[in-house]
């Protein structure tokens, strides 16, 4: 993965292996890992809301490894699975491991299993399989609907400010607009209310990720360019615009040819150190 300032990349799509492992009839007390504790919250989660997923995983010995989890439903078919691969550990050493599901906001409801399994490079299983139970609900059924907004209307007023002022800003400089993507807004806006949540002002995100695993949690996914803008303490979209105008590496970010589309978040938070945050996501389809 390459990167420029301000979050500029080319990000590659890591592969998900198949589920499954190859058994090993070893006792457990003598497998070289152990899970220590899989925990899952919220539980029950609510379709179309994120479930915090953390496995803590010790070593018995020095090893590369790939922790693999996965969701399956009372039948055992799989609905969702992640990888945390190639992670080096030291003899004795202890790891907390944690992602992000976005629950799909049909996800049936019912119950769930969530397993956790440490496998050496040849996916051989060297530890004992971690379990927690997931219980989603269905979400709430959806008020009668409104009239459709107009294209930007899922945006709050500075937020769709912003949308025309970076616009206008590239066509000026006879570049194509950017249209509004809605998995890069949705990641653009968990980051800004994450950030004022918690009181911090950086790309990597309370939970570890960096932009790029961040956009593909929240389902933008394409093997393209991506980049990231963030601001804090600008109230509204002309000073924020002025800001990044100002600041080389997010300029090039707002003037680069490659992005196509584009997410918005915008967040406040009384009493954290800069009260307004912004996240802008960009990707090249």
């Amino acid at each position: 993965m390459r990167r420029l300032l301000a979050g500029l990349g080319l990000a590659l799509v890591a592969l998900v292996l198949p589920w499954q492992v190859v058994s090993q009839p070893v006792a457990a007390a003598t497998l070289p890992f152990t899970i220590t504790g899989v925990t899952v919250k919220p539980s029950p989660v609510t379709a179309g809301q994120p479930l915090t997923i953390e496995a803590r995983v010790q070593a018995r010995r020095a090893g590369t490894v790939t922790v693999a989890a996965a969701l399956a439903d009372a039948s055992g078919a799989v609905v969702w699975q992640h990888q945390w691969a190639d992670l080096g550990f030291r003899r004795a050493q202890s790891r907390t491991l944690t992602t992000l599901w976005p629950v799909p906001v049909d996800q049936p409801a019912g119950e769930y299993t969530l397993a956790v399994r440490v496998l050496a490079g040849d996916g051989i299983e060297v530890s004992e399989t971690g379990y927690a139970a997931v219980t989603v609900q269905s979400a709430a059924p959806p008020p009668t609907p409104a009239p459709a907004p107009p294209p930007s209307g899922e945006l709050a007023p500075e937020e769709a400010a912003f949308l025309a002022l970076i616009n206008d800003y590239r066509q000026a400089h006879g570049l194509a607009p950017l249209s509004l993507n809605p998995n890069l807004t949705a990641a653009a806006e968990w980051h800004s209310q994450d950030m004022a949540r918690n009181g911090y002002f950086s790309h990597t995100d309370s939970l570890g990720r960096d932009p790029f695993q961040r956009m593909a949690d929240f389902g933008y996914t394409a093997t393209t360019w991506k980049g990231e803008n963030l601001a804090a303490g600008y109230q509204t979209a002309a000073q924020v615009m002025a800001g990044w105008q100002g600041s080389a590496g997010h300029n090039a970010n707002m003037l680069n040819a490659n992005f196509r589309v584009i997410g918005i978040g915008r967040a406040y938070q009384a009493g954290s150190p800069y009260g307004y945050y912004w996240t802008t996501t960009f990707g090249g389809e």
